[in-house]
């Protein structure tokens, strides 16, 4: 849909970054909402199948609630990032040069790059542990 300018009633430049920006924001914030309720929920559950488990089929499990631990906090940090970067771009807005452009993009790709990384270890960890269970 075009969108125009409420002063010139010309049709409105569209900032694609912006966009762009937006849509990853909205993508990350919803990978990580979901990954921490699958990481709640399969906390519980190998939680349960240890507290009913051989001593020697729990030590498996323990590494299992480390990682999920371990995964859990992270993507946790990267909540609290995601909404401190958020906060941050309302001020894109106002950049007016390349430098403020530069500045903004620069960390939006610095914690692109890092959130992609969490995000794949978590999908290969999860994918690990569901096909150790299909077995």
């Amino acid at each position: 849909m075009m969108q125009f300018d409420d002063t010139t009633q010309r049709p409105a430049i569209v900032n694609l970054e912006n966009i762009f920006v937006a849509r990853d924001l909205r993508h990350w914030k919803e990978e990580l909402s979901t990954a921490r309720v699958e990481m709640v929920f399969c906390y519980k559950l190998f939680s349960s199948i240890i507290e009913g488990s051989k001593v020697n089929s729990a030590t498996k499990y323990h590494n299992i609630l480390e990682k999920l631990a371990a995964l859990k906090a992270a993507t946790l940090l990267f909540e609290d990032r995601l909404q401190q970067l958020a906060l941050q771009f309302e001020g894109y807005a106002e950049c007016d040069d390349m430098q403020c452009d530069q500045y903004y993009m620069s960390n939006h790709l610095d914690f692109r790059e890092k959130i992609e990384k969490h995000l794949l270890e978590y999908r290969q960890f999860k994918q690990k542990l569901l096909n150790g269970i299909q077995t």
